[in-house]
């Protein structure tokens, strides 16, 4: 089926999509997937209505396109997950100058999306492979390698593009939105021993007899001028998939902010923090 776009996910793009993370597939542009989304002659991106996801299983499951993108150079594929809340809790964009007092960063806390890590190999991001029929598998392997040929742009749209700092920001509104993450807009979480979170909207019960006070820890995401925006997204999506494993996760939205150092580098600091769930129950 032409409308239909199947898609072999890595395991934390499609954990994201499951467990209502993310509505987004970040693709990174190339001549193959500009191929295979866009309509060579018109420049316009193909009809496609549905994406397939499925991940190495025989589990596949079927999401609504809401739109296609091409944000510099990365494709992204808006999908309608019913997973996700339609209000997020805290729709605010990020806002640099909301800086909340925590406690001092360690240097394990401080995680680098780089090239160059000490003492580990280069990173590599995450691939998303397209699952095609077998013909079409064969054609692409033994079509031989040419010239690239100036290829008409996609066509403008009128809404404005998103920054994928714009991206990251729905994500985070996304993530805050799930049912086990509590939105403590504060600089500590305090639970009361009646299961009132300071600050939070939510409730939740520890088996003691006094208040529960505990600090955000302060992570730095770090991206490179020359880091596409899509290994940056699909980093920053696995690492909040990870966080939410049997966790209930805190997290001080507004004090969340991207800042540009001397060396053009562009940082991402959250203030987070997540307890064993066996540790309270949810009221």
């Amino acid at each position: 089926m032409t409308d239909v776009l199947n898609l072999a996910l890595k395991k934390e793009i499609f954990e994201g999509l499951k467990n209502g993370v993310t509505n987004i597939i970040p693709i990174e542009k190339t001549n193959w997937w500009k191929k295979r989304l866009m309509d060579v002659d018109t420049g316009r991106f193909k009809p496609f209505k549905e994406v397939i996801a499925s991940c190495g299983s025989a589990d596949k499951f079927i999401y609504e396109i809401e739109k296609i993108e091409l944000n510099d150079e990365t494709f992204i594929i808006t999908v309608i997950n019913p997973k996700m809340n339609p209000k997020p809790i805290n729709p605010e964009i990020i806002n640099p100058e909301i800086i909340t007092p925590v406690t001092e960063t360690k240097e394990e806390n401080v995680v680098k999306f780089s090239e160059e890590v000490e003492g580990k190999k280069p990173y590599v991001a995450p691939e998303v492979i397209v699952e095609e029929v077998k013909n079409e598998v064969i054609e692409q392997m033994n079509e031989p390698e040419l010239e690239p040929e100036p290829e008409p742009e996609p066509e403008e749209d009128s809404k404005p593009k998103k920054s994928f700092q714009e991206i990251i920001s729905d994500l985070l509104n996304n993530f805050c939105s799930m049912k086990n993450v509590f939105v403590v807009n504060m600089p500590r979480v305090t639970i009361r021993n009646n299961g009132q979170i300071l600050g939070c909207n939510k409730r939740l019960l520890a088996d003691r007899e006094n208040d529960v006070l505990f600090e955000f820890k302060k992570r730095e995401f770090f991206k490179r001028p020359e880091t596409p925006d899509s290994r940056f997204v699909i980093s920053f999506m696995t690492y909040l998939v990870n966080l939410s494993n049997n966790n209930y996760v805190f997290i001080n939205r507004k004090a969340c902010n991207f800042k540009e150092d001397e060396y053009g580098n562009i940082i991402l600091t959250i203030y987070v923090t997540t307890k064993k769930k066996y540790l309270f129950k949810q009221k």
